[in-house]
């Protein structure tokens, strides 16, 4: 697992250099790929970041402070990210300003899906939806496809 953590830290300084010397479209996709890798980790730490919390829940309320959300996930994760810049991305605070961490863990599952006979149209969707989210200028989408069929 430590060279996973030196290679997200590598990936993210990469992006963050690039990100500086492009567009804010650049740095929309740079913030999307961190905010997948995140999830995953969080998927993959599922268990030790429940356990975290409990533990500072002093008051048994199922919920934790912003400040103790940061630090749970920077402690178990071992990210070195802003939090507060992805925060609104990954969870929503109750009224009083705290996390419910039940609530938040449980957004993160692995799930299968079963295989219907419309798969196709299901694949050119996603596709499709990749490729917006992307908001890439139409001579770098078709690039995409060039490199793919080159490769």
């Amino acid at each position: 697992t430590s060279s996973t953590l030196i290679e997200f830290g590598e990936q993210q300084r990469l992006a963050a250099e690039r990100a500086a010397t492009s567009t804010p479209r650049g740095h929309h996709k740079m913030k999307l790929e961190i905010l997948d890798k995140v999830r995953a980790r969080i998927v993959e730490k599922k268990q030790e970041l429940l356990w975290h919390y409990i533990h500072v829940d002093n008051d048994d309320s199922g919920t934790v402070t912003e400040h103790q959300w940061q630090e749970g996930l920077e402690a178990v994760l071992q990210l070195d990210i802003p939090w507060n810049e992805y925060q609104e991305d990954l969870v929503t605070l109750d009224d009083s300003g705290r996390v419910d961490y039940r609530r938040f863990l449980h957004r993160f599952r692995i799930g299968v899906c079963p295989v219907s006979d419309n798969w196709p149209a299901v694949r050119d969707t996603r596709v499709y939806q990749t490729l917006m989210r992307a908001d890439l200028c139409y001579q770098d989408t078709l690039k995409l496809f060039e490199d793919g069929l080159t490769a």
